[in-house]
Protein backbone atom coordinates (compact mmCIF):
# COMPACT_ATOMS: atom_id res chain seq x y z
CA UNK A 1 0.00 0.00 0.00
CA UNK A 2 1.47 3.36 -1.03
CA UNK A 3 1.48 6.40 1.22
CA UNK A 4 -1.39 7.87 -0.79
CA UNK A 5 -3.35 4.65 -0.34
CA UNK A 6 -2.72 4.77 3.43
CA UNK A 7 -4.07 8.30 3.54
CA UNK A 8 -7.32 7.19 1.91
CA UNK A 9 -8.12 4.69 4.69
CA UNK A 10 -11.27 5.82 6.53
CA UNK A 11 -10.32 6.55 10.15
CA UNK A 12 -12.68 6.89 13.09
CA UNK A 13 -10.89 8.71 15.92
CA UNK A 14 -11.88 8.22 19.58
CA UNK A 15 -10.58 10.73 22.12
CA UNK A 16 -11.69 13.56 24.37
CA UNK A 17 -9.15 15.85 26.13
CA UNK A 18 -6.49 18.30 24.96
CA UNK A 19 -3.90 15.60 24.28
CA UNK A 20 -6.33 13.72 22.04
CA UNK A 21 -7.10 16.92 20.16
CA UNK A 22 -3.39 17.61 19.57
CA UNK A 23 -2.83 14.14 18.07
CA UNK A 24 -6.07 14.34 16.07
CA UNK A 25 -5.25 17.70 14.50
CA UNK A 26 -1.75 16.58 13.50
CA UNK A 27 -3.23 13.44 11.94
CA UNK A 28 -5.64 15.59 9.91
CA UNK A 29 -2.90 18.05 8.91
CA UNK A 30 -0.73 15.15 7.77
CA UNK A 31 -3.45 14.35 5.25
CA UNK A 32 -5.09 11.27 6.75
CA UNK A 33 -8.77 10.63 6.11
CA UNK A 34 -10.54 11.14 9.44
CA UNK A 35 -14.23 10.52 8.69
CA UNK A 36 -15.55 10.86 12.23
CA UNK A 37 -14.66 11.74 15.81
CA UNK A 38 -16.10 10.09 18.91
CA UNK A 39 -15.81 12.20 22.06
CA UNK A 40 -17.19 11.91 25.56
CA UNK A 41 -20.30 14.07 26.05
CA UNK A 42 -19.70 17.69 27.05
CA UNK A 43 -19.45 17.84 30.85
CA UNK A 44 -17.29 20.78 31.91
CA UNK A 45 -19.00 24.11 32.54
CA UNK A 46 -17.85 27.72 32.50
CA UNK A 47 -18.48 30.15 35.36
CA UNK A 48 -21.93 30.93 34.00
CA UNK A 49 -22.89 27.26 33.99
CA UNK A 50 -22.74 26.85 30.22
CA UNK A 51 -21.48 23.52 28.91
CA UNK A 52 -18.02 23.65 27.33
CA UNK A 53 -17.25 21.66 24.21
CA UNK A 54 -14.64 18.93 24.52
CA UNK A 55 -11.29 19.62 22.86
CA UNK A 56 -11.77 17.01 20.14
CA UNK A 57 -15.24 18.33 19.39
CA UNK A 58 -13.64 21.72 18.69
CA UNK A 59 -11.28 20.07 16.20
CA UNK A 60 -14.21 18.36 14.50
CA UNK A 61 -15.98 21.69 14.04
CA UNK A 62 -12.78 23.35 12.82
CA UNK A 63 -12.30 20.79 10.03
CA UNK A 64 -15.99 19.99 9.36
CA UNK A 65 -15.68 16.40 10.53
CA UNK A 66 -18.75 14.74 12.13
CA UNK A 67 -18.53 14.42 15.93
CA UNK A 68 -20.42 11.73 17.84
CA UNK A 69 -20.96 11.96 21.60
CA UNK A 70 -22.60 8.75 22.75
CA UNK A 71 -23.66 8.32 26.38
CA UNK A 72 -23.28 4.58 25.90
CA UNK A 73 -21.03 2.89 23.34
CA UNK A 74 -22.68 -0.50 23.83
CA UNK A 75 -26.07 0.91 22.87
CA UNK A 76 -24.66 2.50 19.70
CA UNK A 77 -22.83 -0.38 18.04
CA UNK A 78 -25.08 -0.13 14.99
CA UNK A 79 -24.25 3.56 14.71
CA UNK A 80 -20.56 2.65 14.67
CA UNK A 81 -21.22 0.14 11.89
CA UNK A 82 -23.08 2.76 9.86
CA UNK A 83 -20.04 5.08 9.98
CA UNK A 84 -18.10 2.37 8.06
CA UNK A 85 -14.64 2.97 9.57
CA UNK A 86 -11.72 1.01 8.13
CA UNK A 87 -9.47 1.84 11.11
CA UNK A 88 -10.18 3.00 14.66
CA UNK A 89 -7.55 5.07 16.49
CA UNK A 90 -8.00 5.86 20.16
CA UNK A 91 -6.15 8.05 22.64
CA UNK A 92 -7.59 9.08 26.02
CA UNK A 93 -11.22 8.49 25.09
CA UNK A 94 -12.11 7.85 28.71
CA UNK A 95 -14.15 4.64 28.60
CA UNK A 96 -13.67 0.99 27.72
CA UNK A 97 -14.60 0.34 24.08
CA UNK A 98 -16.74 -2.80 23.60
CA UNK A 99 -15.17 -5.67 21.66
CA UNK A 100 -18.00 -5.62 19.10
CA UNK A 101 -16.93 -2.09 18.13
CA UNK A 102 -13.20 -2.94 18.08
CA UNK A 103 -13.89 -5.69 15.55
CA UNK A 104 -15.75 -3.49 13.06
CA UNK A 105 -12.85 -1.94 11.07
CA UNK A 106 -11.10 -3.91 8.36
CA UNK A 107 -7.70 -2.76 9.64
CA UNK A 108 -8.53 -3.21 13.31
CA UNK A 109 -8.44 -0.84 16.26
CA UNK A 110 -5.27 0.66 17.73
CA UNK A 111 -4.64 2.71 20.85
CA UNK A 112 -2.00 5.16 21.99
CA UNK A 113 -1.36 4.56 25.69
CA UNK A 114 0.64 7.04 27.79
CA UNK A 115 3.23 4.72 29.30
CA UNK A 116 5.84 2.17 28.35
CA UNK A 117 3.67 -0.91 28.63
CA UNK A 118 3.15 -3.18 30.46
CA UNK A 119 3.96 -0.60 33.17
CA UNK A 120 1.30 1.88 34.25
CA UNK A 121 -1.80 0.57 32.55
CA UNK A 122 -5.02 2.41 33.36
CA UNK A 123 -6.48 5.88 33.51
CA UNK A 124 -3.67 8.10 34.84
CA UNK A 125 -0.26 6.90 33.61
CA UNK A 126 1.25 10.37 33.23
CA UNK A 127 0.37 11.43 36.78
CA UNK A 128 1.61 8.14 38.22
CA UNK A 129 4.93 8.43 36.38
CA UNK A 130 5.45 11.63 38.40
CA UNK A 131 4.02 10.23 41.65
CA UNK A 132 6.54 7.40 41.41
CA UNK A 133 9.45 9.71 40.62
CA UNK A 134 10.25 7.97 37.32
CA UNK A 135 13.03 9.35 35.13
CA UNK A 136 11.34 8.39 31.88
CA UNK A 137 8.00 7.38 30.43
CA UNK A 138 6.53 7.47 26.93
CA UNK A 139 3.82 6.15 24.65
CA UNK A 140 2.98 2.69 23.36
CA UNK A 141 1.12 2.04 20.12
CA UNK A 142 -0.90 -1.10 20.74
CA UNK A 143 -3.75 -3.29 19.57
CA UNK A 144 -7.01 -2.64 21.37
CA UNK A 145 -8.52 -5.68 23.09
CA UNK A 146 -11.31 -6.28 25.58
CA UNK A 147 -8.95 -6.20 28.58
CA UNK A 148 -7.73 -2.69 29.48
CA UNK A 149 -4.36 -1.76 27.93
CA UNK A 150 -3.42 -5.44 27.56
CA UNK A 151 -3.15 -5.76 23.77
CA UNK A 152 -0.10 -6.59 21.69
CA UNK A 153 2.40 -3.76 21.31
CA UNK A 154 3.50 -2.41 17.91
CA UNK A 155 5.85 0.46 18.76
CA UNK A 156 7.10 2.62 21.63
CA UNK A 157 8.61 6.06 22.07
CA UNK A 158 10.44 7.32 25.17
CA UNK A 159 10.04 10.67 26.95
CA UNK A 160 12.60 11.85 29.50
CA UNK A 161 11.17 13.28 32.73
CA UNK A 162 13.21 16.14 34.21
CA UNK A 163 13.24 17.07 37.89
CA UNK A 164 11.42 20.28 37.00
CA UNK A 165 8.57 18.56 35.17
CA UNK A 166 5.07 18.62 36.58
CA UNK A 167 1.91 17.21 35.02
CA UNK A 168 1.35 20.29 32.84
CA UNK A 169 4.86 20.31 31.36
CA UNK A 170 5.06 16.54 30.98
CA UNK A 171 1.67 16.50 29.25
CA UNK A 172 3.08 18.80 26.55
CA UNK A 173 6.06 16.48 26.00
CA UNK A 174 3.75 13.47 25.95
CA UNK A 175 1.28 14.82 23.41
CA UNK A 176 4.13 15.50 20.97
CA UNK A 177 5.46 12.00 21.67
CA UNK A 178 2.06 10.44 20.94
CA UNK A 179 1.62 12.37 17.71
CA UNK A 180 5.12 11.55 16.47
CA UNK A 181 4.72 7.88 17.36
CA UNK A 182 1.45 7.61 15.43
CA UNK A 183 2.64 9.46 12.33
CA UNK A 184 5.91 7.49 12.24
CA UNK A 185 4.09 4.16 12.39
CA UNK A 186 0.60 4.37 10.91
CA UNK A 187 1.69 3.51 7.36
CA UNK A 188 3.86 0.66 8.66
CA UNK A 189 0.88 -0.65 10.62
CA UNK A 190 -1.41 -0.52 7.62
CA UNK A 191 1.19 -2.39 5.57
CA UNK A 192 1.67 -5.09 8.23
CA UNK A 193 5.27 -4.03 8.75
CA UNK A 194 5.00 -3.80 12.55
CA UNK A 195 5.58 -7.01 14.47
CA UNK A 196 3.10 -7.31 17.39
CA UNK A 197 4.78 -8.10 20.72
CA UNK A 198 2.80 -9.67 23.55
CA UNK A 199 2.92 -7.98 26.96
CA UNK A 200 4.47 -9.76 29.95
CA UNK A 201 1.47 -9.93 32.27
CA UNK A 202 3.58 -10.53 35.38
CA UNK A 203 5.35 -7.20 34.77
CA UNK A 204 2.13 -5.18 34.51
CA UNK A 205 1.47 -2.34 36.95
CA UNK A 206 -1.72 -0.30 37.18
CA UNK A 207 -2.97 3.23 37.74
CA UNK A 208 -6.40 4.47 38.74
CA UNK A 209 -8.36 7.58 37.85
CA UNK A 210 -7.43 10.66 39.91
CA UNK A 211 -10.32 11.43 42.26
CA UNK A 212 -11.12 14.50 44.35
CA UNK A 213 -9.84 12.58 47.38
CA UNK A 214 -6.49 12.04 45.64
CA UNK A 215 -5.99 15.80 45.38
CA UNK A 216 -5.60 16.07 49.17
CA UNK A 217 -1.90 15.90 50.03
CA UNK A 218 -0.90 13.64 52.90
CA UNK A 219 1.47 14.82 55.61
CA UNK A 220 2.23 11.15 56.26
CA UNK A 221 4.28 11.08 53.06
CA UNK A 222 8.05 11.35 53.16
CA UNK A 223 9.58 14.43 51.60
CA UNK A 224 10.43 13.05 48.14
CA UNK A 225 7.03 11.35 47.83
CA UNK A 226 5.31 14.56 48.91
CA UNK A 227 7.16 16.56 46.24
CA UNK A 228 6.33 13.95 43.60
CA UNK A 229 2.65 14.10 44.52
CA UNK A 230 2.73 17.89 44.08
CA UNK A 231 4.35 17.47 40.65
CA UNK A 232 1.80 14.90 39.51
CA UNK A 233 -1.13 17.17 40.44
CA UNK A 234 0.24 20.49 39.15
CA UNK A 235 -0.84 22.77 37.75
CA UNK A 236 -4.25 21.13 37.41
CA UNK A 237 -6.07 20.11 39.55
CA UNK A 238 -3.47 21.05 42.19
CA UNK A 239 -2.69 19.18 45.40
CA UNK A 240 -3.86 20.87 48.57
CA UNK A 241 -3.81 20.99 52.36
CA UNK A 242 -6.06 23.07 54.60
CA UNK A 243 -5.02 26.54 55.83
CA UNK A 244 -7.53 27.69 58.47
CA UNK A 245 -10.22 25.49 56.87
CA UNK A 246 -9.53 26.86 53.37
CA UNK A 247 -7.98 24.82 50.59
CA UNK A 248 -4.34 25.77 50.19
CA UNK A 249 -2.89 24.45 46.95
CA UNK A 250 0.83 23.79 46.73
CA UNK A 251 1.68 23.96 43.04
CA UNK A 252 5.48 24.07 43.11
CA UNK A 253 8.00 23.34 45.84
CA UNK A 254 11.56 22.16 46.37
CA UNK A 255 13.57 20.53 49.13
CA UNK A 256 15.50 22.59 51.69
CA UNK A 257 16.94 20.02 54.08
CA UNK A 258 16.42 16.72 55.89
CA UNK A 259 15.89 18.34 59.29
CA UNK A 260 12.81 18.27 61.50
CA UNK A 261 12.65 21.46 63.58
CA UNK A 262 8.88 21.97 63.85
CA UNK A 263 5.63 20.08 64.11
CA UNK A 264 4.81 18.30 60.86
CA UNK A 265 2.57 20.57 58.76
CA UNK A 266 3.93 23.78 60.28
CA UNK A 267 4.49 26.79 58.04
CA UNK A 268 7.59 28.82 58.83
CA UNK A 269 9.84 31.45 57.29
CA UNK A 270 13.46 30.86 56.37
CA UNK A 271 15.93 33.71 55.78
CA UNK A 272 15.28 35.76 52.64
CA UNK A 273 11.54 35.65 53.32
CA UNK A 274 10.90 32.14 51.99
CA UNK A 275 7.66 30.33 52.88
CA UNK A 276 8.46 26.82 54.09
CA UNK A 277 6.65 23.69 55.22
CA UNK A 278 7.81 21.08 57.72
CA UNK A 279 7.40 17.45 56.66
CA UNK A 280 8.19 14.16 58.36
CA UNK A 281 11.81 13.92 57.26
CA UNK A 282 12.71 17.41 56.11
CA UNK A 283 11.47 20.79 54.95
CA UNK A 284 10.42 22.26 51.61
CA UNK A 285 10.16 25.79 50.20
CA UNK A 286 6.73 26.58 48.76
CA UNK A 287 7.47 28.35 45.48
CA UNK A 288 3.96 28.59 44.02
CA UNK A 289 0.74 28.43 46.07
CA UNK A 290 -2.94 29.29 45.83
CA UNK A 291 -5.30 29.92 48.71
CA UNK A 292 -8.95 29.11 48.02
CA UNK A 293 -10.62 32.06 46.29
CA UNK A 294 -7.30 33.74 45.46
CA UNK A 295 -4.95 33.83 42.49
CA UNK A 296 -1.81 31.72 42.15
CA UNK A 297 1.17 33.49 43.73
CA UNK A 298 4.72 32.82 44.84
CA UNK A 299 5.40 31.96 48.47
CA UNK A 300 6.92 35.33 49.33
CA UNK A 301 3.86 37.19 48.03
CA UNK A 302 1.63 34.91 50.10
CA UNK A 303 3.63 35.86 53.20
CA UNK A 304 3.01 39.56 52.55
CA UNK A 305 -0.75 39.14 52.85
CA UNK A 306 -1.13 36.35 55.41
CA UNK A 307 -0.04 35.67 58.99
CA UNK A 308 1.48 32.21 59.31
CA UNK A 309 2.70 32.18 62.90
CA UNK A 310 1.42 29.05 64.67
CA UNK A 311 -0.32 27.86 61.48
CA UNK A 312 -0.24 24.09 60.99
CA UNK A 313 -1.59 22.84 57.66
CA UNK A 314 -3.88 19.84 57.82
Amino acid sequence: MTKNDCKKIKILFLGTPKMSAFVLENLILAGYNVIGIVSQPDKEKDRKGNLLETETKKIGKKYNIPVYQFNSLKENINNFRSILPELIITIAYGKIVPEDILNIPQYGSINLHGSILPKLRGAAPIQYALFLGLKETGFTLMKMVKKMDAGDMYAKKIVTISEDDNYSSLEEKMEKCASDLLLENIDKYLNNELIPVKQEEDEATFTSKITKEDEKLSLDLKLNDFLNKIRGLSLVPGGFLYFNDKKFKILEARKINNERKYQVGSLFVEPKNKLCLQLLDGSIILLKVQLEGKKIMDGSSFLNGNHISNIVLK
